[in-house]
């Protein structure tokens, strides 16, 4: 990933080694900042070997050199830049989910307490290498500043650099992408059974979503599947009603669909759906060259066993 400048911390950023006891009880004021973080999902980040400031929240994240936001992809789970509903850039840009990693210290395990803060185990530090370095991490400490509601971490490197990265709380809420939900995404991707077995004929390759108009669920998963279109455009995903699957065809078809999921990974599966008796809503179907490949029940931000089906 190309790296922003550089700068070269020079000091001593590290808490006196002799000060750490072999203790790891985690003060209270430190659990709340990390609670806080990560249930409202917002903060700002400032590390200085990088010269990065960022306000940052779940779904986004803004960078404040350059006033530019970076919007989560749940699919592919990284950050990267949407203009006009359109991704500009394709650099992966991991900061925001970075920071969780280091907020979401909660293994006591891995660190021990020092006089100003607590450090973690030099067998624990691979836990803490974090994506946008592009070294190996050889000490790391963090420390909380009550009167200034932050977190620092000092990074001790292999090449023997250093970095301070700060977090602060901060009430700076950034607008999410998915106001821009396509609400008649269903309606301009639907086809009909005689459509559908004419793109199966063709030995086609799409994901056919069963749906139905009376189905709650299929109703929120709409938007999700239309995130998936604009995070991989070049899937196609067609709808069909299960009202229009009809004849001897519904149930030959049923029949596929079952061969199919009944024998696949059952980590593929939803809790509870271990086998496929009857028609479901919303089932996902994968047909690769024409044949039925693979099929998966539910949709939602980051389903990974829809993007798994929609990828291979």
């Amino acid at each position: 990933m190309k790296k922003l400048n550089k700068l070269l911390v020079i000091g001593l950023l590290f808490l006196s080694a002799s000060a750490c006891q072999q203790t790891a009880v985690l003060k209270e004021d430190y659990i709340s900042f990390f609670n806080y973080v990560l249930t409202s999902g917002k903060a700002n980040f400032n590390d200085s070997l990088y010269n990065l400031s960022l306000t940052i929240d779940t779904n986004s994240y803004i960078d404040n050199n350059t006033e530019i936001t970076y919007y989560y992809l749940p699919f592919m789970k990284k950050y990267q830049l949407y203009d006009d509903e359109v991704i500009k850039v394709s650099d992966e840009i991991n900061y925001g989910l970075d920071l969780y990693k280091l907020v979401n210290i909660v293994n006591t395990s891995d660190f021990i307490s020092c006089q100003d803060g607590y450090e973690i185990k030099e067998d624990k530090l691979t836990n803490y290498q974090l994506s946008y370095f592009d070294k190996d991490v050889t000490s790391l400490n963090f420390s909380y500043d009550k009167t200034n509601d932050s977190m620092t971490y000092n990074f001790l490197f292999s090449d023997n650099q250093m970095d301070k990265v700060v977090i602060f709380t901060d009430n700076v809420r950034i607008h999410n992408f998915y106001y821009v939900s396509e609400e008649n995404f269903y309606f301009n991707n639907m086809l009909n059974q005689t459509e559908l077995r004419q793109k199966i004929a063709r030995d086609e390759d799409f994901i056919l979503v069963i749906s139905n108009d009376t189905c709650s669920a299929c109703q929120r998963s709409e938007e999700a599947y239309y995130e998936f279109t604009l995070e991989y455009p070049d899937t196609e995903i067609k709808i069909i009603d299960l009202d229009d699957l009809t004849g001897e065809y519904r149930t030959l078809f049923l029949t596929q669909i079952q061969t199919v999921y009944n024998q696949e990974d059952p980590s593929l599966h939803l809790t509870g759906y271990d086998i496929y008796d009857n028609y479901l809503t919303p089932t996902n179907i994968r047909f690769k060259n024409g044949e039925l490949s693979f099929v998966t029940l539910g949709m939602s931000m980051g389903n990974e066993q829809f993007a798994y089906i929609a990828l291979n």
